[in-house]
C-alpha cells in the first residue's frame, strides 16, 4: 500500500497491513509522535536515511488563511496541527475562511502524480522534501518593508517548496500485495508556490502554481496531476449538529451571471464545498455559524490536451459513488474510489474520462447525465450531504528528461452563502434540490473567484508581445477587458505597504509613532504608478479586525474629476477615469485659486464644450500637526533625495532591521485616557487612491501588518530607570467577580474560559523571571519573561493561573519572586474561588 499520510483519515487499514489507531483513540502525547511520524516520515534515498524536516507554516495575513507544510500544500487540524503566519503570528489549520470565523474548508491537499514510464504504471504520493536545494519552505515577499523582501516574489506572502518521491523503503511504502511489488518512485522534481494578497478586491484567495519537472532519463507519458481533498464547511469552534449527522455539501459551480451592466455570463468553473444549513442557531446565524463557501479554482492545466476528471464518494459507503454509463458498452470502472488503492488502480481512477455530478442531485435521475444510480440509501444520505472525498484531477501530458510542465490554480472564499437561517428548512428538497441551490447566494464566490483569475492573468495586458490582450465586452460604447492573454501575470492591485510602527507606553497613555518612507514612495505593481494617499490609525480591546475603532486619518488634498459622458444609446452618465487631481495641478489647468468644490452636479463646471464636477477624494483631512490629529514629529525637516544613498545622517532615524529611514517621513499619535489595567491592539493602515481607469476603489493595508497589542502602563524603560516596584493585579483574583463578562478575559469566547484566566504582572524589567510558590514553599510555576526593551508589553506579563504541571491552582495566597539582574522583589497575591 502506498502510505498517502492522511491525517484527516488515519484509519485501520488492516487490509494492507497497516494497522493505524484512530484519532480519539490516541492519547494527547502518542498522537503528537504519530503526526510527526505521518508527516516527517523518514527520507530514505539510495539507501541513506536522511534526518526529516518538518515544516509547517501558514499564510494568515489577510481575510482568508491556511496551514502550509514542506510535504503537502495544505494541511489540517484534525490531530491539532496548526501553522503560524510569520508576519501576524495567526494560528490556522486547513483553509480556513473568513479568517478568524473558525469555518473550514479543505482540510488537507495532497498532491498526487500518475504517469507511464517505460510500460510502467506509476503513481507518487508521497512527497518528501528535497533536501538538496529546499529542505525547508522559503518565505519571501515583493513587499518592500519585509525583512524578507525578495526581488523575483509575486505577492506580499508567499512560500516555495520542492519535493520530491524517493521513499522505497518498504517500511514506510509497504509492498504492493495487490500486484507484488514494492513502490517504484517517480524522478519527479515538484516546485510549489503558494501566495496570498491583500486589501480590497484581493484578500479572498490564495494563488497556487506547481511545476513538475521530469528529473529521469526516460519520456513519462500519459500524466496526470491532481489532488484528493475532504470537503469542509463546518465551524472548528463547535457543532451544531447531532453526533453522527452530516451537514456539508460540495457543488460543481459552472457559471453564474453577474449583475453588472452589460456584462455577460462569465464562466467561473469552481469546485465549491460549505455548509447545507448555515448551521443556525434557534432560527438565526451566529458568530458559530457556518455561513461562507470555499471553492477550489483552475487556472491553468498542464497542456492545452488536458482534461479535468473529477470524482466523489461518500464516506458512507466508499465502494459506491457514480459511475458513469460507458459509451458502446465499454468497461465500468471495477474498483471503489478510495485513497487507498495501489499504482495501477489510482492511475485508472486518475485517468478515467469522467466527470461526476453534484452529490446534491444523486436522488434524482442520474441517467439522464449519462450515469449509472446509485442505491437509493446511498444516493438519498449523498443528496443530504456527507464526508465527502473529492478526487480532482487534470491530463494527460507528458514530459521528455528535462522538461517540464506547469499547473495554477485557487482556494477562494465567498462571504454569506447563506442569507436566510431558514432557507435549508423550507426549500432543500433531495429530489428538487436547484430549488435550494437557486436561492443560495454566491455573488461573493463569484467575484473573489473572478479577481483571483484576473491576478493570475491580468485582462486586457499582452504579456509575451505577440498583439493578444485577451477577450473583452462592448458595454455602452466602452471596451471591458474580463480575460487575459493566458500567460501568467502574478500581478494585483495591492494597497501600499504598510508603515513601521513603535508603540511607547505611559500610564492611561500610549505614543503611536510610524514611518511611511515605502507607504508614500512604494509604486503599485498593477498601475505602476505611486498611488499612496493617507494613513488611519485603530484601535480595539482584541484582535479582531471588526473590533478596531477609527481614531484619526489624514489624507493628501486631492479631488476627482467627473465628466458627463454621452453613451450609443443617447444616455447621459458622469465618468471618473482618471487619478485624482492635487489642487496644485487643478490651478494650473483653471488658474490660480480655483475651488473644486464650488462645482458640483447641479452647478458643474462648462469648459471646451465639456462638463465636470468635483468630489473629494476621501475627507481631505490633509493639515498636521492639529491638537488631537495626527503630527509630524520633524515638521521642520525637508524631504530627502530620491537617492538614498545621498542622505545625511542628520536626515535619518534608524528603523527595523537596522534600516535608515528618513525623518521626513515620520508621524506620531497620542492616544490618551485609557484604561491601563488591559490591552489596547494599536494599528496603523496607509491606503491608496485606487485605480479609477480600472474600476479598482482605493485599498488600504491590513491592520493585522502593524496591529500591536500594548497596556497603557510605564515602559520597561521607565519602570527601570526609576525603579518602579512590580505589583499584580487583580488581587485577590476573584473567580465569581464577572472578568469574562466585563469583557477582561475571553474577549473571544472562543475558547476553554477556565485556560483564559489572566493574573497581570506590571512594572516588570524586560528580562526577568517569575516565580510562584505556596504558602508551603512548593514552586508552583516559572515565567521567563524576556522582551526586548522598547517592546510595548516590555513591562508586563500575565499568569493564566496553571501550574507547570498543567493544573488549575486552587484557591489560597501565594507568593510571587521577580529576579532581574537589578533587584528581587517579593509579593503575595490570593486567588479566591
Amino acid at each position: 500500500m502506498r502510505p498517502t499520510r492522511n491525517l484527516g483519515m488515519l484509519v485501520v487499514l488492516r487490509s494492507r497491513g497497516w494497522i493505524l489507531p484512530a484519532p480519539e483513540d490516541v492519547p494527547g502525547i502518542l498522537r503528537h509522535v504519530l503526526i510527526t511520524i505521518l508527516l516527517c516520515g523518514t527520507v530514505v534515498t539510495l539507501g541513506k536515511t536522511e534526518p526529516p524536516i518538518p515544516d509547517l507554516r501558514a499564510l494568515a495575513h489577510s481575510n482568508i488563511g491556511a496551514a502550509i507544510s514542506n510535504s503537502w500544500l495544505v494541511i489540517d487540524g484534525e490531530l491539532d496541527i496548526f501553522g503560524f503566519d510569520p508576519t501576524t503570528g495567526r494560528q490556522v489549520t486547513g483553509v480556513e475562511f473568513p479568517l478568524g470565523s473558525g469555518v473550514r474548508f479543505f482540510r488537507q491537499l495532497p498532491i498526487y502524480i500518475g504517469a507511464v514510464r517505460g510500460g510502467d504504471t506509476l503513481v507518487s504520493s508521497v512527497m518528501f522534501p528535497d533536501l538538496s536545494n529546499y529542505p525547508r519552505l522559503v518565505l519571501q515577499s515583493s513587499d518592500v518593508t519585509r525583512d524578507f523582501y525578495s526581488s523575483t516574489a509575486r505577492a506580499p506572502l508567499e512560500y516555495i517548496g520542492q519535493y520530491n518521491d524517493t521513499v522505497t523503503d518498504p517500511i514506510l511504502v509497504p509492498q504492493d500485495l495487490d500486484y507484488g511489488r514494492n513502490h517504484t518512485p517517480l524522478p519527479v522534481l515538484v516546485t510549489t508556490r503558494a501566495m496570498s494578497w491583500t486589501g480590497g478586491n484581493v484578500d479572498d484567495f490564495i494563488l497556487f502554481e506547481i511545476t513538475i519537472e521530469n528529473r529521469g532519463s526516460d519520456i513519462l507519458e500519459d500524466m496526470f496531476v491532481g489532488f484528493v481533498y475532504q470537503n469542509g464547511g463546518e465551524n472548528l469552534r463547535g457543532s451544531r449538529l447531532p453526533d453522527g449527522q452530516v451537514d456539508v455539501g460540495i457543488h460543481t459551480l459552472s457559471r453564474m451571471r453577474s449583475d453588472l451592466p452589460c456584462q455577460p455570463s462569465l464562466p467561473i468553473n469552481a469546485y465549491t464545498q460549505f455548509s447545507l444549513s448555515g448551521a443556525p442557531l434557534n432560527g438565526a446565524f451566529d458568530a458559530l455559524s457556518s455561513r461562507h463557501v470555499g471553492a477550489f479554482k483552475w487556472l491553468k492545466l498542464p497542456s492545452p490536451q488536458s482534461r479535468v476528471n473529477y470524482n466523489w464518494y461518500s464516506f458512507s459507503n466508499p465502494f459506491l459513488s457514480p459511475r458513469s454509463i460507458p459509451p458502446g458498452g465499454g468497461p465500468v470502472r471495477p474498483m471503489p474510489n478510495t485513497p487507498f488503492l495501489q499504482d495501477i488502480d489510482f492511475y485508472y481512477l486518475m485517468s478515467y474520462p469522467e466527470h461526476d455530478y453534484n452529490p446534491l442531485f444523486a436522488a434524482t435521475d442520474v441517467a439522464t447525465r449519462g450515469f449509472f444510480a446509485l442505491p437509493r440509501s446511498i444516493a438519498e444520505s449523498s443528496a443530504r450531504g456527507s464526508v465527502f472525498m473529492n478526487h480532482l484531477m487534470t491530463g494527460p501530458f507528458g514530459l521528455g528528461p528535462g522538461q517540464s510542465a506547469t499547473i495554477a490554480f485557487a482556494i477562494v472564499g465567498g462571504e454569506d452563502l447563506h442569507t436566510d437561517p431558514t432557507w435549508y428548512e423550507r426549500a432543500f428538497d433531495i429530489n428538487n434540490p436547484q430549488r435550494y441551490l437557486d436561492g443560495l447566494d454566491f455573488s461573493d464566490l463569484v467575484e473573489n473567484t473572478l479577481w483571483a483569475t484576473w491576478v493570475y492573468d491580468n485582462p486586457g495586458i499582452d504579456s509575451d508581445g505577440d498583439g493578444f490582450r485577451g477577450e473583452y465586452y462592448i458595454c455602452n460604447g466602452d471596451t471591458v477587458w474580463w480575460k487575459g492573454d493566458g500567460i501568467a501575470d502574478w500581478r494585483a492591485d495591492v494597497p501600499p505597504p504598510a508603515p513601521f510602527v513603535e508603540i511607547l507606553p505611559e500610564t492611561g497613555k500610549l505614543t503611536v509613532r510610524w514611518n511611511g518612507y515605502f507607504s508614500e514612495t512604494t509604486v503599485d505593481p498593477f498601475t505602476q504608478q505611486q498611488d499612496f494617499e493617507g494613513y488611519r490609525v485603530y484601535i480595539g480591546r482584541d484582535e479582531r479586525t471588526s473590533s478596531a475603532s477609527l481614531l484619526t486619518s489624514w489624507d493628501v488634498e486631492n479631488y476627482n474629476r467627473f465628466e458627463l459622458i454621452q453613451r450609443e444609446s443617447g444616455a447621459f452618465e458622469w465618468q471618473n477615469r482618471e487619478n485624482p487631481f492635487s489642487i496644485d495641478s487643478l490651478e494650473t489647468l483653471y488658474g490660480p485659486g480655483f475651488a473644486p468644490l464650488l462645482y458640483t452636479r447641479q452647478t458643474p463646471l462648462r469648459v471646451d464644450g465639456s462638463i465636470y464636477y468635483f468630489e473629494p477624494q476621501d475627507f481631505n483631512v490633509s493639515e498636521l500637526g492639529i491638537p488631537g490629529r495626527i503630527r509630524k514629529r520633524f515638521p521642520a525637516q525637508p524631504k530627502p533625495d530620491p537617492d538614498p544613498a545621498n542622505w545625511t545622517d542628520d536626515e535619518v532615524i534608524e528603523g527595523p532591521e537596522n534600516r535608515r529611514l528618513p525623518k521626513y517621513y515620520e508621524y506620531e499619535y497620542v492616544i490618551d485616557s485609557l484604561l491601563p489595567s488591559v490591552p489596547w491592539y494599536v494599528a496603523v493602515t496607509a491606503f491608496d487612491f485606487g485605480f479609477a481607469r480600472g474600476g479598482i476603489p482605493a485599498k488600504e493595508s491590513p491592520l493585522l501588518t502593524t496591529q500591536t497589542e500594548s497596556y497603557a502602563l510605564p515602559s520597561a524603560v521607565v519602570a527601570e530607570s526609576e525603579n518602579l516596584d512590580v505589583f499584580v493585579y487583580p488581587n485577590p483574583y476573584r473567580v465569581d467577580d464577572n472578568y469574562v463578562q466585563e469583557g477582561f478575559e475571553d474577549r473571544l469566547k472562543t475558547r476553554n474560559p477556565q485556560l483564559e484566566r489572566r493574573i497581570h504582572f506590571a512594572n516588570l524589567p524586560p528580562k526577568c523571571m517569575i516565580e510562584i510558590y505556596s504558602l508551603d514553599g512548593d514552586r508552583i510555576i516559572t515565567i521567563n519573561h524576556d522582551e526586548p526593551p522598547g517592546s510595548p508589553n516590555a513591562s508586563h506579563a500575565i499568569w493564566n493561573i496553571v501550574s507547570r504541571n498543567r493544573q488549575i491552582v486552587t484557591s489560597g495566597t501565594y507568593y510571587w519572586v521577580v529576579t532581574s539582574d537589578q533587584r528581587t522583589q517579593i509579593g503575595t497575591l490570593v486567588i479566591i474561588k
